[in-house]
């Protein structure tokens, strides 16, 4: 399963490669000012600062599952430092790190594999639910295609099938002691927050490339994300959000452009993660030992 992941990531970026080198001159040509790095700064700060919310959510998810009040540092430390694991080895792995810094604080093997599955569904059902309502409304605004109307049909499948499908499982007993109902919503509304400081974040990297405010590209970036998760192993989406990304923004922008974009959004992202797993290990860490 590991090898076709891997030859799924090398043959999407290999397309992405050979796409910049085909637009090099273009791309070798453009200049961003000392206000557009500023910018992508300030969109590495505020990204950084929005997967505090997704911590917030395992946190939640741990402490709602445990008999005890269950302390914050300890969670976010274990968050932060799981950040870089999904980079390499892959994802998947961030998720297992997790798990192995929790248990040495005496967390239940159940309760975190509850509390990973949880997550997981979470954060497919937040991105669905942006995708349904986002697709829907920027019907009229943006050139759907086969492909995205598919991912909308999907989307909503997921969004109303979903709950459907855990309330049968609970009432079957299929689910054993999942996490409060209140829990569950507060995450869900973390989640979607992030999607959309994620969408804002490269909503303004576009706008610096091509000078447009172009809304519905939050929603593809969020589309980006979900593919790239969904596809275990992939470092943190390497390939995959890039390529997804890229199809689905030839109906808006030209080639080079959108290749800009996407660099630019990969080089924030990644050095957001970063500085996140920095802020973590200096924070958080020495906030859990005390």
């Amino acid at each position: 399963m590991r090898i076709v992941v891997w030859f799924i990531v090398i043959g999407a970026l290999y397309y992405f490669g050979a796409s910049v080198l085909h637009h090099w001159s273009e791309i070798s040509n453009w200049k961003l000012g000392v206000l557009g790095w500023s910018a992508i700064l300030v969109a590495v700060l505020v990204y950084s600062l929005a997967l505090v919310l997704l911590a917030e959510v395992w946190h939640n998810l741990v402490h709602g599952l445990q008999p005890l009040p269950f302390p914050r540092a300890v969670t976010h430390h274990s968050y932060s430092k799981s950040q870089i694991a999904k980079y390499l080895p892959g994802n998947v792995f961030n998720f297992i790190g997790r798990h192995i810094i929790m248990k040495q604080s005496d967390v239940s093997h159940g309760a975190l594999i509850m509390a990973t599955l949880s997550e997981i569904g979470i954060l497919v059902y937040s991105a669905s639910i942006i995708l349904a309502l986002g697709i829907g409304f920027l019907a009229d605004t943006i050139n759907l295609g086969i492909e995205l109307g598919v991912v909308w049909f999907l989307s909503w499948v997921c969004v109303v099938g979903g709950p459907i499908v855990l309330l049968v499982a609970k009432k079957l007993n299929f689910i054993p002691s999942p996490p409060p109902l209140t829990t569950v919503i507060i995450c869900v509304c973390y989640t979607l927050i992030f999607f959309l400081v994620m969408g804002a974040v490269f909503l303004v990297i576009v706008m610096l490339v091509t000078g447009k405010v172009m809304f519905p590209l939050m929603v593809i970036a969020v589309c980006s994300w979900l593919f790239g998760f969904l596809t275990p192993g992939a470092p943190a989406g390497l390939g995959i959000r890039e390529v997804t990304l890229l199809i689905f923004l030839r109906t808006e922008l030209s080639e080079a452009e959108a290749l800009l974009a996407i660099g630019l959004f990969r080089i924030t992202t990644t050095i957001a993660d970063f500085v996140y797993f920095c802020v973590g290990e200096l924070f958080f860490r020495k906030c859990a030992k005390h």
